[in-house]
């Protein structure tokens, strides 16, 4: 699982950690906040906002994300920011291009969208669940030049042959947001802050046995020691 985390102090980019957590994710991703709070000299109370990538994403790492943010926040008061994680990837990249998104949906769909890139996101392909001809088709007329990212295109390579050919294939890095392109989109984009108990993930499409799990863990989030 890929773990990102980032500090920010009025409106710069302070201090970040981006790697891949292979196992004890809930563990490392706590660990991973004291040392970047330990190195800038802050406490937990110190932090006025959190901003969490609200997904769609894999039901454990948004599980694993949003409990650890909200028990972060009862600890330290902070209210959070919750950031469509498509528009975090697109926000990153130059502006004026076209981010084309597509990830395994099972249920012969794939979840995505066509968004233009840069801080100043907006969707051009509304995000959602497709089958996969069908948002290949409404992709390929922003594909030449474009950029693809997420697995469905080789999933369903079929279906995205035209897409593929015309479009540059991205990093496997860019198939996940990261905390720098949460905090880019939050430049040009008004989102709520909001009380902890009112954060909910966002799913491509969760088992229902998933959905009702992750909902009561969330919702039991206690406050996170960071000692």
């Amino acid at each position: 699982m890929m773990q990102s985390v980032a500090l920010e102090e009025d409106g710069l980019l302070v201090d970040s950690s981006l790697h891949l957590q292979t196992e004890g994710h809930a563990r490392g991703l706590a660990d991973t906040v004291a040392q970047l709070l330990a190195r800038r000299g802050w406490q937990p109370d110190s932090l006025d906002e959190l901003i969490v990538g609200a997904g769609p994403g894999s039901f454990t790492g948004l599980r694993i994300g949003l409990s650890f943010a909200k028990g972060l926040a009862f600890s330290s008061g902070a209210r959070i920011r919750n950031v469509p994680s498509l528009a975090a990837i697109a926000a990153v990249l130059p502006p004026g291009g076209r981010l084309i998104y597509a990830t395994e949906a099972r249920r012969n769909e794939v979840y995505g969208g066509v968004l233009s890139t840069g801080p100043s996101v907006e969707e051009l392909v509304a995000v959602g669940a497709y089958p996969p001809v069908a948002l290949a088709s409404a992709a390929e007329a922003f594909a030449e030049g474009g950029w693809l990212a997420g697995n469905g295109a080789a999933r369903h390579a079929e279906a995205f042959a035209h897409v593929v050919a015309k479009a540059t294939r991205l990093e496997a890095s860019f198939d996940l947001p990261t905390a720098a392109g949460l905090l880019a989109y939050l430049r040009t984009h008004d989102v709520e802050l909001v009380e902890p108990a009112m954060v909910e993930p966002a799913y491509v499409r969760p088992h229902g046995g998933e959905a009702q799990r992750a909902a009561a863990l969330t919702a039991q989030s206690g406050p996170v020691d960071l000692a």
